[in-house]
């Protein structure tokens, strides 16, 4: 056994281990053996205090050169003898009094009163390690609520509870809160692919003169989290300032509270925005759920837990507000008039006018979905009627992402065959061509894709599929042609939500109040609605019912221009 040392600094740096130990061979010789790789040397402590089984161990490598001197604790545990390290002897640094402390503390946590072993240091450590480790990953993995913002974008917005992405209506909707309030978005352009999935592009703004980002990551750097906030009395006049670009961004989604939401939304007045805002936050904290960055037992969305109480019911100025069908012939020929000024608007107004479309549904029409079959039919009370076909409505283009159609009365196909006739269409000099001009023989062409066109496309373009058949081509707004309506009426209100509105109101008198039947034409989702309730409907009584709506719609009958 090897002579025991003194708890001493100086001596433990001075000291030279014992490499050899003496035995007895079977016949009781006694035999000097070489140690291996480490040799132990007891420390004079005494037997009761904490200090006990205290040692000094020096190493060799395997080329026989020493590696450093160690404290250690020889203990008993389990009916077994181990070793627990402290820590290696550096003068200055780690000596005699440090590894005291530190054993001193490991032994009151790991022995009873008796100073009797109950737990190993080892596993401790072990498990301390382990811990750490978690911890350091969960750490890594931690992400700012702008960085998730940032993959959401990158992956396109998915929805939460299904596969694809949002609409492009939905995508719009919510960068205005995620993103919006600043320069980045005069960069964006929403449409929608065949699926119905929404899609985000990018584009120059020539009034900042700033070349259209490669893809998020570029928009990102050229507008980072903070700057460019827009403070304009027209663009932001409250000055509001959106997720991205708040202080919240800088905030680890994982510690994202309520309290931080409800401070947020306090800044907005309206009930239906600060409850789309909360939607937002919504939108973000599943997407971090999704990718997994709030670990593998996420808790509840933040946001479900902010109360958005609505105020007293204050009447909006659009609602249950719509054309009376004299004043409706009146902005449908209006809009005729117009024509030249503002071509396929004037016809996105007068179809949704007489058959209750959104404008969101109507200008991702394409002529494909026009299914022409005309057919005569007999009504309930024997009356002989025809209609012309149906307007298909693909779930990419509805809003409830389910297949819809429209009945092709009449007026509907009157207006249809001026539209489909765009192509031919000649302008008399009112508007911004010179009289004479076919600015649309393009539409002409099979190939063209969409229902109506914008008169704001590339000539040279036109024949590049990907942007012939893209949303550069199509419409997108009608509030040019609404503008000069209203101008020209002197009408205190006027919108496309009212055209909708007086479709539903039209439809309801002619069908003698059955809201049950208007919600097929109308299209709404839920019969709640219209107030009732219907258990189906024939093909042959829907067509009767879109027959004598369109009655009120006899004034389209002449071609226009």
């Amino acid at each position: 056994m090897s002579k025991k040392i003194k708890l001493d600094d100086k001596i433990v740096k001075d000291h030279i281990s014992d490499w050899s130990y003496e035995t007895k061979d079977d016949l009781g010789n006694k035999v000097i053996k070489q140690k291996g790789d480490r040799s132990y040397t007891p420390f004079n402590v005494p037997k009761t205090s904490r200090l006990k089984g205290m040692k000094l161990v020096e190493y060799k490598d395997k080329e026989g050169n020493k590696c450093g001197k160690y404290f250690c604790v020889q203990f008993w545990f389990n009916r077994r003898s181990k070793y627990y390290f402290l820590g290696e002897f550096l003068p200055n640094i780690y000596g005699v009094k440090q590894a005291q402390d530190d054993l001193i503390e490991i032994n009151k946590s790991h022995t009873d009163k008796h100073q009797r072993w109950i737990k190993d240091p080892n596993i401790t450590r072990r498990d301390k390690r382990t811990r750490t480790s978690l911890d350091q990953v969960e750490q890594s993995q931690k992400k700012t609520l702008g960085e998730v913002i940032e993959e959401l974008c990158m992956r396109g917005f998915p929805k939460i509870d299904s596969e694809g992405t949002l609409t492009a209506k939905s995508i719009q909707d919510r960068a205005r809160y995620i993103l919006g309030y600043n320069w980045r978005v005069k960069h964006l352009v929403y449409h929608n692919d065949d699926d119905g999935n929404g899609r985000v592009t990018f584009k120059a703004n020539t009034r900042t003169r700033t070349k259209a980002p490669d893809d998020w990551t570029d928009l990102f750097k050229k507008f980072p989290s903070g700057h460019r906030i827009m403070k304009s009395k027209d663009l932001n006049k409250d000055n509001h300032v959106s997720i991205y670009d708040s202080p919240l961004s800088k905030l680890v989604i994982d510690d994202l509270r309520p309290g931080h939401i409800k401070r947020y939304l306090s800044q907005y007045r309206s009930h239906s925005v600060r409850q789309d805002i909360k939607e937002c936050f919504h939108l973000i904290w599943s997407l971090a759920v999704d990718v997994g960055y709030l670990g593998e037992n996420p808790k509840e969305s933040p946001s479900r837990k902010v109360t958005n109480k609505k105020p007293k019911k204050k009447q909006n100025k659009y609602f249950q507000k719509g054309f009376t069908p004299a004043t409706l012939k009146k902005v449908c020929d209006t809009a005729k008039k117009l024509i030249d000024r503002f071509y396929f608007q004037t016809w996105l107004i007068i179809l949704m006018a007489i058959t209750g479309l959104r404008r969101e549904e109507a200008v991702q029409l394409k002529k494909k979905h026009i299914a022409w079959k005309t057919e005569f039919i007999t009504t309930m009370d024997g009356k002989r009627i025809e209609v012309f076909g149906k307007i298909l409505l693909p779930p990419s283009v509805t809003k409830s992402e389910k297949e819809e159609f429209i009945i092709i009365t009449h007026p509907v196909k009157v207006v249809l065959e001026q539209i489909l006739d765009m192509g031919n269409y000649v302008t008399t000099g009112e508007g911004m061509n010179t009289k004479g001009d076919k600015p649309f023989e393009f539409y002409k062409s099979p190939k063209f894709p969409w229902l109506f066109a914008t008169n704001k496309y590339d000539k040279e373009k036109m024949f590049d599929k990907d942007y012939r058949n893209g949303f550069h081509t199509r419409l997108k707004t009608d509030k040019n042609c609404w503008k000069a309506i209203k101008e020209e009426l002197g009408l205190e209100y006027c919108t496309s939500k009212m055209l909708r509105k007086s479709y539903v109101q039209i439809s309801k008198d002619q069908l003698r109040g059955r809201s049950d039947k208007v919600k097929h034409l109308s299209r709404h989702m839920t019969e709640g609605l219209l107030e009732g309730a219907y258990d189906g409907s024939e093909l042959v009584e829907i067509q009767e019912d879109a027959h004598k709506v369109s009655e009120v719609f006899s004034f389209i009958n002449k071609k226009a221009g």
